[in-house]
């Protein structure tokens, strides 16, 4: 991903970057959104600056899940219940997906991800997103599909059967079908893939 990001990065300034990345941490703080993200330079300076901090969070909560259902296998100790061999999901949708770094966060941590669906309104951060995915070594990643609204996402039929991550995240005011809650991860526990248990996940180097 890193790589990437340098590529599509060669010609620009990085004091340029540097500083659309501070007038953008400015408008983050006094509550705006990415609206203010206009230009492929802008959504590069996001990435450079909020990409590592985003992705170390959600490899966070995602292993958290990993921890979590792990707990609740333990606890069910009756040897008649038949329970799958780990939280293993298959598909993931993400709701103010931005340039795609929960997904990419995703696919590290659950190895048996086939399906991603990604919303996301501001098109430079798309446009960041699907070039970064097409280079990505997941086949998950690189067959991942963009959304602009999330009326697209809730009429697409599901590509695989539960259970799932759906993450969601605030968009800007204004927005049409924007999402105002909180972020989150939600699981469901039916119908688990079976294959090894992935390995936890850490942050890349960025």
């Amino acid at each position: 991903m890193r790589a990437t990001l340098d590529a599509l990065a060669t010609g620009i300034s990085r004091n340029d970057l540097a500083a659309r990345a501070a007038a953008q941490s400015q408008n983050y703080r006094a509550g705006g959104g990415s609206l203010a993200i206009r230009s492929q330079g802008d959504a590069l300076a996001y990435a450079f600056t909020r990409l590592p901090a985003t992705y170390a969070a959600a490899i966070a909560v995602f292993n958290a899940l990993h921890r979590a259902h792990d707990r609740a296998g333990d606890a069910a100790n009756d040897p008649s219940v038949d329970r799958p061999g780990g939280f293993e999901p298959r598909s993931l949708l993400d709701i103010g997906a931005g340039p795609g770094t929960a997904a990419f966060a995703a696919a590290a941590a659950f190895g048996t991800l086939t399906a991603i669906r990604l919303v996301e309104p501001n098109a430079e951060m798309r446009a960041l997103g699907s070039s970064l995915m097409a280079q990505a070594a997941s086949p998950a990643l690189r067959t991942a599909s963009y959304l602009d609204t999330l009326a697209e996402a809730v009429a697409a039929p599901a590509a695989t059967s539960r259970p799932r991550i759906c993450m969601i995240r605030p968009w800007p005011a204004g927005v049409p079908g924007s999402i105002t809650t909180r972020a989150c991860a939600v699981a469901a526990h039916n119908a688990c893939a079976k294959p090894a248990r992935s390995p936890r996940a850490s942050s890349p180097t960025t």
